[in-house]
């Protein structure tokens, strides 16, 4: 694409920003009445793997500032929603420091794999639509994951209490 190493460092600084930001609106979004953290979550985590699916039409710096901005704000929403979900379960604390622990442990195994994969994948430069597509069903594959995690760690925790 030609991106100048000044403005790819723009691009991380904008996702870095967005993402600040998304964090605490995640926990506003999540405190109004009527709106289920899982739901927030779950929704923020689809329209990253969206995004991704979009991306490779982004062909343009604007669209990539434009990707990045709204990556950044769906993953804030994505990892303060976990979080959220984690602390708003269970009353006792030591409780809501085990069920944050396994939660972060099984999103860390997907966080840890992904890249070592994309990159032996983008030794080919022919297999980036190929990157896309297995990238937007590991996310997939983690949200299924991760909610059914976080159900049975939520039903092991009450049924416990």
């Amino acid at each position: 694409m030609g991106i100048s190493d000044a403005n790819s460092g723009k691009l991380y600084l904008f996702l870095g920003v967005t993402a600040t930001i998304s964090r605490p609106a995640s926990g506003l979004l999540c405190q109004l009445k009527g709106v289920k953290d899982w739901l927030v979550t779950a929704a923020s985590n689809i329209f990253a793997a969206i995004i991704f699916l979009v991306m490779q039409y982004f062909t343009s710096y604007g669209l990539m500032v434009l990707f990045v901005v709204l990556f950044g704000l769906f993953d804030g929403l994505f990892m303060a929603g976990i979080n959220i979900m984690a602390m708003s379960c269970f009353a006792n604390p030591e409780k809501r420091s085990s069920c944050f622990g396994t939660i972060m442990m099984c999103a860390s195994i997907f966080l840890a794999c992904a890249p070592p994969i994309a990159g032996e994948l983008l030794r080919n430069e022919n297999m980036l639509n190929i990157i896309v597509v297995i990238t937007i069903i590991i996310i997939i594959i983690m949200i299924i994951f991760i909610t059914i995690i976080v159900i049975i760690i939520m039903i092991i925790f009450l049924l416990s209490s």
